[in-house]
């Protein structure tokens, strides 16, 4: 019983980030204060994805991006339908799936890995 219960937990943990999350909506060729070196999470900016009135698919993920155009970087902070990344020249991006990852440089995806380590610990214990 007692696995169960974890084992709902953790699906509840990972299903509740995907149906309901929430990303920083921007870009700097708008407003500056979505590059890096002036984002402070506005929440201006705060935008929750399934609100979306284009949303046909869940979204997953926020997205952060940022092109290099006419030498200068643009940034682009958004909800993303897809799973996957199509990579340019001139350009990087990141896919993370929590309420406003897509704020800083780099995605840390810590929190995560520390809650799956857990379980996977109580679920060895639970066993034993």
């Amino acid at each position: 019983m007692i696995r169960l219960l974890f084992v709902a937990l953790a699906i509840f943990l990972f299903i509740d980030e995907g149906i309901a999350i929430k990303c920083y909506v921007c870009t700097s060729e708008h407003d500056k204060r979505c590059e890096d070196k002036n984002f402070n999470g506005d929440p201006a900016f705060m935008y929750d994805c399934s609100m979306d009135p284009n949303r046909i698919i869940p979204i997953l993920h926020c997205r952060k991006a940022k092109y290099l155009i006419n030498d200068k970087w643009i940034y682009v902070r958004s909800c993303n339908k897809r799973d996957n990344l199509t990579e340019a020249k001139d350009a990087e991006a990141y896919l993370c799936h929590a309420d406003y990852c897509n704020s800083g440089v780099k995605y840390n995806t810590g929190t995560e890995i520390m809650i799956f380590s857990v379980l996977a610990a109580v679920m060895n214990f639970l066993r034993a």
